[in-house]
């Protein structure tokens, strides 16, 4: 039918804190990039210690 559908793409946000803002760390991935680079740095012990969020990638 000519409609071409895409996998959606995501980008990985760091939340800042009360002196920075929001730093997008990974723009336009698939979720599984987004799951593997979120738990390569999250985990009590040996985790980066910082909160991201996923927010579907906007064209």
């Amino acid at each position: 039918m000519g409609l071409f559908f895409s996998e959606p793409t995501y980008d990985v946000v760091k939340v800042g804190g009360w002196l920075s803002g929001d730093e997008v760390v990974l723009e336009d991935v698939t979720m599984q990039e987004v799951s593997d680079y979120i738990d390569s740095r999250s985990g009590w012990l040996f985790g980066d210690g910082n909160t991201y969020k996923i927010v579907k990638h906007q064209w």
